[in-house]
């Protein structure tokens, strides 16, 4: 697989989730730079929040993810999406296609792997003391279990070691999300009743970086139209309430917010909520 095939990927992958693709953001080649930088175009502010690499090769785009927790890794290809993070003393990795996705926990002394697909989920549990095997199928339930404890030993340790396996998925779907572009900016409350100073529109940032949003536009689509350009920055999580006597926007009942960023690309709309 050559670049240019690699590309289409890219581009197919952006088209169904209809929102920009993070690497037509990155100019850099197998070189690590600021994330804030590639997709901001600025450092000034969040240079140190984390780096990012972007590798080409025949077998797909490979991103590394260097932050103060571990070290992510996505790797998109034909095949699907491989992601992985790793810690001081644990790994987990999370391979996904369009017929299964696979979970695996790697720590001293422990292995556990968790296949979901369309037949089931299947657990393979594995640690000094013992090797357990469960299978969930619609049909039925069946465990398998080997070792020098007592089962019931077992599953206090596997349920244990799932937590930490559910959790760490979690962080890593994040980042894999992010790089995707399906986490975002997003308008996600709008408050349409209640006069001047109770009218709002609420902006979150649910990416993993901050966001500058300088300079885009927040408007209606009822009525006499007006537009509120914004000029601050949102850190990861961070959410702003836009109150009507601040913006200007007069909120009909039917009415509808748009977000649009620097490029003219609306990013989120959201009808009335009250």
């Amino acid at each position: 697989m050559n670049a240019a095939e690699l590309a289409q990927i890219a581009v197919i992958l952006s088209s169904l989730i209809s929102i920009p693709f993070v690497a037509k953001y990155i100019n850099v080649e197998n070189d690590y730079k600021s994330a804030i930088s590639l997709i901001n175009n600025d450092t000034k502010d969040f240079s140190g929040f984390y780096e990012v690499k972007r590798e080409i090769g025949e077998n797909g785009i490979i991103y590394t993810y260097k932050t103060h927790n571990g070290v992510y890794t996505v790797k998109i290809s034909s095949d699907g999406v491989y992601s992985e993070l790793t810690r001081i003393g644990r790994k987990v990795s999370v391979k996904s296609n369009f017929s299964h996705e696979i979970w695996i926990l790697q720590s001293p002394g422990v292995y556990l792997r968790k296949i979901r697909s369309f037949d089931g989920i299947e657990t393979i549990f594995k640690t000094p003391e013992g090797i357990m095997k469960i299978k969930i199928t619609p049909s039925g339930n069946h465990t398998e279990f080997s070792g020098f404890i007592l089962e019931s030993e077992m599953k206090p340790k596997l349920e244990k070691s799932e937590e930490i396996l559910r959790s760490e998925v979690y962080n890593l779907k994040n980042f894999t999300e992010d790089i995707l572009g399906i986490r975002k900016v997003e308008i996600t409350y709008l408050k349409c009743s209640g006069g001047n100073e109770s009218e709002y529109v609420e902006i979150t940032n649910k990416r993993m970086i901050p966001m500058n949003l300088e300079g885009w536009k927040l408007y209606d689509t009822k009525g006499n139209t007006n537009v509120f350009v914004l000029n601050f920055t949102l850190s990861p999580g961070e959410s702003v309430k836009l109150f009507r006597n601040r913006t200007g926007i007069i909120w009909s009942n039917d009415d509808k917010a748009v977000l649009e960023n620097l490029n003219g690309r609306v990013i989120s709309e959201r009808e009335c909520d009250e």
